[in-house]
């Protein structure tokens, strides 16, 4: 079998694990993320109470707006990273999209081959990344997982860079592609790991928000433990 990661110098487009979208899509997912951004909601309920009670119970207000502004701006940058995975990341990669998951739908070979259709449009185009594109499809579609692959050579893209495949080409090669009953499990890895790396520019993006966001995390547990040691020391 080909191997989708190295052939053809494409070892050369790997990224640190965090950079996949299968990572990030286990950050949106957690519990700890939706806890902060549960706060977008809870502190300006809680201050618009607090405000109210202030006019009978005085309250320091500058005690707690440096906390209120860590938590409330962590919880922000993680919403807006939670949308950019929910917009851009492919649904082969989320968490709750595994093969099992596909396999209870009764429908795993009709959602493998549509997410392989749509793997190969997300993947860049421009000359010095079509070359991964139409080594995805070949790695898609290779002896290893189709009995008819002699039938479809004329329909694969030429080995190298090659020209990009229409969307009717595609669709006709996936459609006339006579996949080995046992294979979908190891097609849908294939397709899996192509699509975990698909959109660069927006998987930055979004990792660069989960990261702000932890940076503000951490700088409030800073901000909490200088404050309870002030109070203990004092």
């Amino acid at each position: 079998m080909t191997d989708p990661k190295n052939s053809q110098g494409l070892g050369t487009y790997l990224e640190p694990r965090l950079l996949c979208w299968e990572s990030l899509a286990k950050i949106a997912t957690s519990r700890r993320v939706g806890g902060f951004i549960i706060f977008l909601i809870v502190i300006p309920f809680v201050i618009s109470v607090m405000k109210m009670i202030s006019d009978v119970i005085p309250i320091d207000f500058a005690y707690l707006s440096l906390t209120w502004f860590l938590g409330y701006t962590a919880g922000l940058l993680f919403f807006i990273g939670t949308v950019l995975v929910n917009f851009f990341c492919p649904d082969i990669v989320k968490p709750e999209r595994n093969f099992s998951a596909i396999k209870k739908e009764g429908r795993t070979m009709q959602y493998v081959i549509q997410m392989m259709r749509e793997t190969y449009f997300r993947l860049p185009k421009i000359k010095s990344k079509r070359a991964r594109a139409n080594h995805f499809i070949r790695c898609a579609v290779s002896e290893k997982y189709v009995e008819n692959i002699d039938d479809l050579e004329d329909l694969l893209p030429p080995p190298g860079i090659g020209e990009s495949l229409t969307r009717r080409e595609v669709w006709t090669l996936v459609e006339k592609a006579n996949f080995k009953n046992d294979s979908m499990q190891e097609v849908y890895w294939t397709v899996h790991w192509f699509a975990g790396n698909v959109y660069p520019r927006w998987r930055r993006i979004c990792f660069g928000f989960f990261a702000a966001g932890a940076t503000l995390v951490f700088a409030l547990l800073v901000v909490q433990c200088y404050r309870v040691l002030s109070f203990v020391l004092r």
